[in-house]
């Protein structure tokens, strides 16, 4: 990597990222809604990958945009696509979010 610092520089791009958790080893909603979830992406208008347990299977379906952090629970093959069409348009889907990613703490506006 030293010798060569160019072969590992990361660059950035438009492509949407989700990760659906279909991981059925811990609780089989995962695999069962996740599985249906991640069949319900439209994988032509996205990265789409498996994932393995998202730190709740009582959010199940549990869906990640990697690209702007948000997480999303209890998605369904419904509203998915809707989902995604927020997220395209740099907006949060308020139905099942459950936070971003790289975010510890809600912060309030400061007041005036």
């Amino acid at each position: 990597m030293q010798a060569n610092p160019e072969a590992f520089r990361a660059e950035a791009d438009d492509t949407m990222r989700v990760m659906v958790c279909t991981h059925g080893k811990v609780d089989p909603c995962c695999a069962v809604l996740g599985d249906a979830l991640f069949r319900a992406v439209d994988a032509g208008a996205c990265e789409l990958w498996h994932g393995a347990h998202f730190g709740g299977y009582r959010f199940a379906g549990d869906l990640w945009c990697l690209t702007s952090g948000n997480c999303y629970g209890h998605v369904d093959t419904t509203t998915v696509a809707a989902l995604l069409a927020w997220e395209r348009a740099g907006r949060v889907f308020h139905t099942g979010f459950r936070g971003r990613i790289g975010i510890s703490m809600v912060r309030s506006a400061p007041s005036t």
